[in-house]
């Protein structure tokens, strides 16, 4: 079953990313020193690859610039990476974007339109039809910092009846599920909406979330202003044209971060809680300090 759901899922090539960058990228990347792309961890290595090589590839033979790719293991050493300028640019989920940008003071740059939704869902034949049926089963979640995670807990409003477990990425959800091992799931909207029909038969959405949410393009505190003109001057004119999740990239504006922060700001507080109180982490650093 795990290999049934890889092979639909890349056969779609769906890619989730936005872009994040604060060096100095310049004339030196057309010359073929490449742009490093950090790319957010919610699959697998082999599915992410999958995913990106094409677009990697467009974005290359658009801009004229050379990028490479690489990750983390997961959203808590992703963001860890990004605070210590690990890559040039990197992807930034919605959620996780507004947290850099409030406790680390990153730059907006570019929205990543992706119109993705949390869904929750149960296999088809499990018999449950509502979310009030599953109370006394475990739900299954990817990561802890992914914003399904969140997302999913407060649409069952944290009742005590409901437990919850985590596993490795999104797709690694869609398979326990299939086997039986869990009776409720949550993924991104698109790892449900891009599979084949004959394998989208085999679950049953029981919630979406009730508005859409993008990815942004940031920059770092530390870059400077000539820097930040050529990434926007860069992604800017990119358009996404392979069979991906980023639908078009639009600048940022002040009214609707102030939206965003208004609708999911307490997601990057939540984010903020988790390294405060995780004790088996060394402090990141904190750029208000």
């Amino acid at each position: 079953m795990l290999y049934q759901i890889m092979i639909s899922l890349i056969s779609c090539l769906l890619l989730g990313f936005s872009l994040v960058g604060y060096c100095q990228v310049g004339e030196g990347q057309k010359s073929g020193v490449p742009v490093k792309l950090g790319v957010s961890p919610w699959s697998n290595p082999q599915l992410l690859h999958a995913w990106i090589e094409p677009m990697r590839a467009e974005l290359e033979s658009q801009t004229g610039y050379a990028f490479s790719v690489s990750s983390a293991a997961n959203h808590e050493q992703y963001l860890i990476a990004n605070i210590e300028d690990k890559f040039n640019v990197a992807q930034v989920p919605m959620h996780m974007s507004l947290y850099l940008i409030r406790y680390h003071q990153f730059i907006p740059v570019l929205f990543a339109r992706a119109e993705l939704r949390t869904y929750i869902l149960t296999a088809a034949d499990s018999g449950i039809n509502t979310l009030s049926e599953l109370n006394e089963y475990e739900y299954l979640l990817p990561d802890p910092l992914a914003v399904v995670s969140f997302m999913t807990k407060e649409a069952l409003l944290n009742k005590p009846l409901n437990t919850f477990k985590h596993s490795r990425n999104h797709w690694s959800v869609l398979n326990a599920l299939l086997e039986g091992e869990y009776k409720a799931g949550s993924v991104l909207s698109p790892m449900y909406d891009g599979l084949s029909p004959a394998m989208k038969n085999k679950f049953k959405v029981l919630y979406r979330s009730a508005y859409d949410f993008d990815g942004v393009y940031l920059m770092s505190p530390r870059s400077t202003v000539e820097s930040r003109k050529n990434v926007f001057k860069i992604l800017n004119g990119f358009e996404p044209k392979t069979k991906s999740i980023i639908k078009k990239l639009e600048p940022v504006t002040e009214k609707e971060m102030q939206y965003w922060f208004a609708t999911m700001g307490h997601y990057a507080d939540m984010i903020h809680q988790h390294f405060e109180s995780n004790q088996s982490l060394n402090r990141i650093p904190d750029s208000n300090q």
